[in-house]
């Protein structure tokens, strides 16, 4: 019966080609985060988030969502405390951008789906998950996807609505919250008590907030969005 021999050579060749336990596989690579990137010190890795977003700002194929996602990043305070800045709030206007226009890119990207962002863009979508919360509407997303009659008179849906007509809603509203506490009327005392709390809240938190004065129940009601709180 004949033998069939493999030389040493052969067998060297075969036996590189096989990989080792500690060679990743590509569907490993895959599935490896690639958040601020991976070399460097944290101060090059929040350099190059940051750069990335006056990309992105710059670069009319990227989104809105994408920006919003990419300022979440930065808003551990392990990272923007590297720049020397006491607040969440300093360091965007000292760093990225101004910190008004962030909040909106990082509402519209905690808001939704990337998905649905593209559908609704950042005006419809910022308005409308302003609706959401000045109504206790619930989650903006589920809005959206059910197409939710958010107008009566006349009955109109989340999808008919452009983002003035959606914001028209935001005014009317908090206009209709306001009339309703109309015969209740704060003291100046009052008044500056709540401003004091939300300047002190403004400085000392990086959670945005919204301020209810209820002079009915006599409380202050601060009300922070739950996805934003767990982050």
């Amino acid at each position: 019966m004949a033998t069939l021999r493999i030389s040493k050579k052969a067998k060297a060749s075969v036996t590189k080609k096989l990989p080792t336990k500690k060679t990743p596989t590509k569907k490993t690579a895959k599935k490896r985060r690639p958040s601020l990137a991976s070399t460097g010190t944290p101060k090059q890795r929040a350099d190059r988030v940051i750069a990335s977003i006056h990309h992105k700002l710059d670069d009319m194929h990227s989104t809105a969502w994408d920006v919003g996602r990419a300022l979440i990043e930065l808003r551990e305070p392990a990272i923007w405390k590297l720049y020397q800045q006491s607040t969440f709030k300093e360091f965007l206007n000292e760093e990225v951008m101004p910190y008004t226009s962030a909040l909106r890119f990082i509402s519209f990207a905690e808001s939704y789906s990337k998905k649905i962002a593209l559908e609704l863009g950042i005006e419809r979508g910022v308005q409308l998950a302003r609706l959401a919360r000045v109504k206790k509407l619930g989650a903006p997303e589920g809005l959206w996807k059910r197409n939710a009659v958010l107008a009566k008179k006349p009955k109109r849906r989340a999808k008919e609505l452009s983002a003035a007509e959606l914001e028209r809603l935001v005014r009317a509203a908090l206009l209709q919250k306001a009339k309703k506490q109309a015969k209740l009327q704060a003291t100046t005392r009052e008044k500056k008590a709540v401003d004091d709390l939300e300047a002190w809240w403004t400085s000392a938190s990086d959670w945005d907030a919204d301020f209810e004065l209820d002079l009915k129940k006599r409380k202050v009601r601060i009300e922070l969005d739950l996805d934003e709180l767990l982050e």
